[in-house]
């Protein structure tokens, strides 16, 4: 990241390279200042950020700094006259050499633009207007689950039941659990068995989903199909390249399972993302998901929008995908999907697409935008969509909205039954954790749990009616109450581990040496895992056999191959979205942490 240290009024800028904010959309902009507008590299956190393990007073033994042509370099300063809306790409060289004589190479690509000061779309809401009292809401429930406890928990609005979890869910770790149009099911998938299940929501009655041809370790999410051509389906993720759907019919006690089908086959040269918390949609004809380019064998993250044909009785194949204008091989990333029960808009983080100080990046806030059917105008990805075409861009409460992503984290997104509200949860170090109702359309935002309870909420869904149900089961006798608070000021509370480095961004070569760091706050015996192509691959991390103890096997390392193993399995260990996680030898879904950001691992 670059901080502006001056500008002349002629138009030539020189940039130091010093480490800047956190946060880009912090630095002014007017027309004689160059502004950092996209990082070349996976970007999941600031540059600075990414840094603060590896500081370069004490490691970094030479830095070679590449420029373009037209930009000169003179004792650490950049100076360019660029041209209006100019781009110039520099690129760090760091070669480190360790305390114990390791040495290491990497490069930090970063990309800077000469911009005038942004005019954000009226649709922009900035301001959000902070509603406490939950009293204007109707009726209603909301389901939540936990990272620092198994099973999934319910509640309701506007008066506040105790949160109760759902006894024949307490052995589950629920991915995005999804609620019926009728209020009375949810489905989710278990994350601890890669199963899904439906569960009526007084848990007197659970059934695993039936799945067919689906990939190792998938699916991870599923969902209901709303306005479904069927009357009511289900679907999962049976690979990375195809969606499917069971039908089902509801009765008092019991669900009975119909045929299943093939909704969408993208092909060779395109690829779903498994994370629950990327988040996948489906309403009808329409599909909301990650849907990236595979380039090289590697995703390009972006946001996608595919059209199931025949009114959705068809089979979505390549040619149904949206197309965005010049699309390359720049990853955009964005996370949350969600659509609205009618299918009429679509919702989810801003990933690293619009103007930076128009985007409440970083996990601060939403976007809204109509759906785009795959015959719709082309439009561009990297500005225009969220400039011209989307319909609300929402930003958080603003005691949070300069903050980086480890200490408050908005996401979680899902469209109410009536389409008026997207509930989310927040997440991070700060104080106040828990689940937030949203009227997108003005910008209210409304807490359903309180800041004092701090609850480390991390998939939720929330529905209005079916209160007098709601009511009954929290009343029931076969129901717990939890009353466990939770009173940590950290998501990664217990033995409060940390990757330090490689934190997001770095690009290792094979046969460069890997020098993992980890820390953590109290002695605990740990696992190591590599993950490739954003966590569809994991694997221990290579030469590490046994449990490890952080505050003393703080450093690892990896000559780096070609090809990682697991079991008898081998992997291409080339993938643009790589990470390292930290994770607790006796409870690894509940003590764990991870790379801040997604790095690189190239031929």
């Amino acid at each position: 990241m670059l901080r502006v240290v001056g500008a002349l009024a002629v138009g030539l800028a020189m940039v130091s390279c010093e480490p800047a904010p956190q946060d880009p959309s912090l630095l002014s902009a007017d027309s004689d200042v160059i502004l950092l507008a996209q990082k070349v590299a996976y970007p999941s956190v600031p540059f600075a950020d990414t840094l603060r393990g590896v500081p370069p007073s004490e490691v970094v033994e030479r830095e070679v700094i590449e420029v373009p042509e037209g930009m000169t370099l003179a004792d650490s300063i950049v100076t360019w006259v660029p041209d209006e809306s100019d781009i110039g790409d520099i690129t760090y060289i760091y070669e480190c050499r360790y305390e114990d004589g390791l040495q290491t190479r990497f490069r930090r690509p970063v990309r800077i633009q000469r911009t005038g000061p942004a005019t954000c779309p009226a649709y922009c809401k900035k301001s959000p207007v902070w509603q406490a009292d939950k009293k204007a809401l109707a009726p209603g429930y909301f389901v939540f689950t936990r990272i620092d406890m198994p099973g999934l928990f319910v509640s309701t609005f506007p008066n506040t039941c105790p949160c109760v979890r759902i006894p024949s869910t307490s052995s589950h770790r629920p991915n995005l659990p999804a609620i019926s149009d009728c209020g009375e099911w949810i489905v989710y998938v278990d994350n601890s068995t890669r199963k899904p299940y439906v569960v009526r929501l007084d848990g007197t009655v659970q059934f695993e989903v039936p799945t067919t041809a689906c990939d190792a370790n998938l699916p991870t999410v599923a969902g209901f199909v709303r306005r479904s051509p069927r009357q009511c389906e289900i679907f999962y993720m049976a690979s990375r390249r195809t969606l499917r759907a069971v039908a089902c019919t509801f009765e008092e006690d019991s669900v009975l399972f119909g045929t299943d089908r093939l909704l969408a086959d993208i092909g060779d040269n395109y690829l779903f993302n498994p994370d629950p918390m990327i988040g996948i949609a489906v309403v009808r004809e329409e599909v909301f998901a990650e849907i990236s380019p595979s380039i090289d064998g590697s995703a390009r993250a972006r946001t996608g929008f595919l059209t199931i044909p025949d009114d959705g009785t068809g089979v979505a194949g390549p040619e149904h995908i949206y197309r965005w204008i010049a699309d390359s091989t720049r990853i955009y990333d964005g996370c949350g999907h969600t659509l609205s029960h009618d299918g009429v808009f679509a919702a989810a983080n801003t990933g690293y697409m619009g103007e930076a100080q128009c985007i409440p990046a970083y996990h601060k806030g939403f976007f809204v935008s109509p759906f785009f059917h795959y015959d719709d105008e082309p439009v561009d990805l990297a500005h225009d969509f969220l400039a011209s075409h989307a319909t609300s861009i929402n930003f958080c409460p603003k005691q949070y909205q300069n903050t980086v992503r480890k200490e408050a984290d908005f996401w979680g997104w899902y469209f109410t039954n009536n389409n008026a509200y997207i509930v989310g949860r927040q997440l991070g170090e700060m104080n106040g954790r828990g689940v937030w109702m949203v009227d997108w359309q003005s910008n209210s935002w409304i807490r359903l749990t309180s800041a004092e309870d701090n609850i480390p909420a991390l998939y939720t869904a929330a529905h209005f009616g079916a209160v007098d149900l709601v009511h009954s089961v929290v009343a029931c006798s076969t129901w717990t109450v939890d009353t466990t608070a939770d009173t940590s000021t950290s998501a990664d509370n217990g033995p409060g581990f940390r990757v330090v480095a490689p934190n997001g961004g770095e690009v290792f070569a094979v046969g460069d040496t890997m020098r993992v760091r980890l820390t953590a706050d109290q002695s605990a015996r740990a696992s190591v895992e590599l993950q490739l192509e954003g966590g569809l691959i994991c694997v221990p991390f290579p030469g590490v056999s046994q449990s490890v103890e952080p505050t003393v096997d703080s450093v690892l390392t990896w000559c780096i191959g070609d090809s990682v193993a697991a079991g008898e399995q081998s992997f291409s260990a080339i993938s643009a979205s790589c990470a390292i996680v930290v994770r607790d030898y006796g409870m690894p879904d509940t003590y764990f942490d991870r790379s801040d950001g997604f790095f690189s691992i190239v031929p």
